[in-house]
């Protein structure tokens, strides 16, 4: 077993790190992570825990509805171009959200987050896995999974230890404007090589 998982990572280990990565970073629309500013956001918002879950549950019913129609992006488009199009509504969402001073637009906020994290930065890992591999999918999504364990590891404690020194509001425009500078250039020149390899071949 141990033999297969290091050829598997010596023969895939770029995408399957790029995938991992994937899952990691769809924690900014993971209930988890959310769970840390809820207070908050009840608090400045002056919403009932009632309301805000149910919001929260119409977010999320809504989501997984659009996401048969978004998802299908994965379909026509290359995984680079692809992931650009997420990153960007995953930004927003975290500017959506630290704007937010309504219930609708709290509404709003909580859709692209789900939709273009929780949603399609997780879908991209999983169609990733079974459209590149023929092999090993089930190994390989293992170790991407792997991503959510770290993930509630590092950023509840990381928003926990923010939340000294900024406020929610300072947070999330934070983290869209880390998804705008970071993330998106870095997924953007690492899957060049994927669409000019592995893509390619496929």
């Amino acid at each position: 077993m141990l033999n297969e998982t290091r050829d598997l990572l010596k023969n895939h280990g770029g995408l399957i790190a790029i995938c991992f990565l994937f899952v990691f970073f769809s924690v900014f629309g993971q209930s988890v992570f959310f769970g840390v500013y809820l207070p908050m956001i009840q608090h400045d918002l002056h919403l009932s825990k009632t309301v805000i879950g149910l919001l929260y549950a119409e977010a999320t019913i809504a989501s997984s509805i659009v996401i048969m129609f978004t998802g299908k992006g994965l379909d026509h488009f290359p995984l680079r171009n692809f992931i650009v199009f997420v990153l960007c509504g995953l930004s927003l969402g975290c500017f959506v959200m630290a704007g937010a001073h309504t219930a609708v637009m709290l509404l709003l906020a909580f859709f692209l987050l789900r939709q273009f994290g929780q949603g399609l930065m997780m879908l991209s890992s999983s169609a990733s896995i079974n459209r590149y591999l023929s092999e090993n999918r089930g190994k390989a999504m293992a170790l991407t999974t792997l991503g959510s364990s770290l993930q509630l590891l590092i950023f509840p404690l990381l928003a926990l230890h923010l939340d000294e020194y900024i406020n929610w509001r300072q947070a999330w425009i934070y983290y869209g404007i880390f998804i705008l500078i970071v993330l998106l250039p870095a997924f953007w020149m690492y899957l060049k090589s994927h669409q000019q390899t592995t893509h390619a071949r496929w």
